[in-house]
């Protein structure tokens, strides 16, 4: 099988718009995931839910069915329209998040959740593959580290305009609302968050599809046999990149799961006090972080390297000090240099993952190999991740601090072991592999793979 260049934009600001919307839209998803963070605190006492039901909600009941979902979302990115499975999943979620705000009990609520999960996976595996077959190689690293601080700016805006917001609702008496009657302050938030997500989907109609990779006319359409294959055959950047990436979304979900409840704890301090510094620090530290590894991955792309292995050790070096320092800090002060450190580069594994499948992956298959890898995160990220550090705490007399720290230092460690392997295996890869797309040309070749 062989495979040439996609049909591409050729329209350097269509490019950028492309990526613009995919990139709103992709915050928009992470408002809705990560605004019940800030307020767990009232979910809990309204509800009456346990921590642990609280870690099943914000953590398994999201990443239960987002990876049930995964493998599906990257089958349809591979094979159907993608601005279409991008406006579902959009519609979707925001149904959903507008259904947590009526959940009245851990049932309804875990439920709901799981369907922000399943509506939320249909995204980045389209998107990603967008980017890659309308992004002209030598825009590509920017274009996908721009893709990336949707997460950053997302989360931030679900903490930082969340908090605002749910700060404002308490202030009002909107019992003479028919709609709003009898609703607490956290559940019209969701609600707000929830409707103020639909109109999103105009964004796709400012770029078109852009091409797949064409194959050979006597080419099958794509099956999961072959993308299971291709990644066989490039096992020896995959699985270092997986135990990297994992380890990585394990520290980074940890973190922002229970950060902003563990502040109100410890400083004795409101939603809104933790929520808006949080928020702005995610969109402000995180995207020079991830700007800055985007920029390491072009240069050593330029002279021939692939870097995702450097890339990723070094943000690890940089995090994990940090992570592990964060709940032993003695001020408010300490903790949000310790809490700044740590999303310089937390986020920078969802960028050197897209940069790394974009790079060595056929364009049929982009879609469904970065399924896998979603997969694997959400999989331990979202759903063990938040779940662990209260029941590891159970050996710490309920403390969250050494459990929050002891985690992450694991986590770290499993990181920078990732990214050594991955350092050592883009070398010999590079000088086993030929063909020019392996040794970082500006232009890309035809590769061949045999599957």
């Amino acid at each position: 099988m062989s495979m040439s260049l996609p049909e591409r934009i050729e329209d350097g600001r269509a490019q950028w718009r492309l990526v613009g919307s995919l990139t709103a839209i992709g915050a928009l998803a992470l408002i809705d995931k990560n605004i019940v963070l800030l307020l767990v605190t009232p979910i809990k006492v309204d509800i009456g839910l346990s921590d642990t039901q609280i870690g099943l909600i914000i953590g398994l009941a999201f990443a239960l069915v987002n990876i049930c979902a995964s493998l599906p979302a990257g089958w349809l990115a591979d094979r159907y329209n993608r601005k279409g499975v991008v406006a579902a999943g959009v519609l979707l979620w925001s149904a959903f998040t507008v259904g947590c705000a009526f959940s009245r009990n851990f049932v309804t609520l875990f439920l709901c959740r799981a369907g922000v999960g399943m509506s939320e996976a249909l995204i980045p595996p389209a998107a990603i593959s967008l980017i890659r077959d309308g992004v002209t190689p030598d825009r590509r690293e920017r274009a996908l580290s721009i893709y990336a601080m949707a997460t950053t700016s997302g989360t931030g805006l679900a903490l930082a305009l969340g908090g605002l917001l749910y700060a404002w609702i308490t202030t009002l008496d909107l019992s003479a609302v028919p709609l709003f009657r009898g609703m607490q302050p956290w559940a019209i938030t969701l609600f707000v968050a929830g409707v103020a997500g639909m109109p999103f989907c105009l964004l796709l109609l400012s770029f078109a599809e852009p091409g797949r990779g064409r194959v050979d006319s006597a080419a099958a359409g794509p099956t999961f046999r072959e993308a299971i294959d291709e990644m066989w055959h490039l096992r020896t950047l995959y699985v270092p990149l997986l135990l990297f990436s994992v380890a990585q979304a394990l520290s980074a979900m940890s973190i922002a799961s229970w950060q902003p409840s563990f502040m109100v704890r410890k400083f004795g301090i409101g939603p809104a006090d933790v929520g808006v510094p949080t928020g702005i620090m995610l969109m402000t530290i995180s995207p020079v972080g991830l700007y800055l590894v985007g920029l390491l991955l072009a240069r050593l792309r330029e002279r021939g390297k692939l870097g995702y292995g450097t890339a990723g050790s070094a943000m690890t070096l940089v995090t994990v000090p940090a992570a592990v320092a964060l709940p032993y800090a003695p001020t408010i002060g300490w903790t949000w240099l310790c809490l700044g450190i740590f999303l310089l580069g937390s986020m920078a594994y969802l960028l050197i993952v897209s940069a790394a499948v974009s790079r060595v992956a056929t364009p049929r298959n982009v879609g469904r190999t970065m399924s896998v890898f979603l997969l694997a995160q959400a999989a331990v990220g979202s759903g063990v991740a938040p779940v662990l550090v209260p029941l590891t705490a159970t050996y710490f007399s309920g403390a969250l601090a050494p459990a929050l720290s002891l985690l992450c230092a694991a986590y770290g460690i499993m990181a920078l072991l990732g990214g050594v392997w991955l350092f050592r295996a883009e070398r010999r890869w590079l000088r086993d592999t030929p063909g020019t797309i392996a040794r970082g040309h500006r232009g890309e070749a035809n590769l061949q793979l045999s599957v």
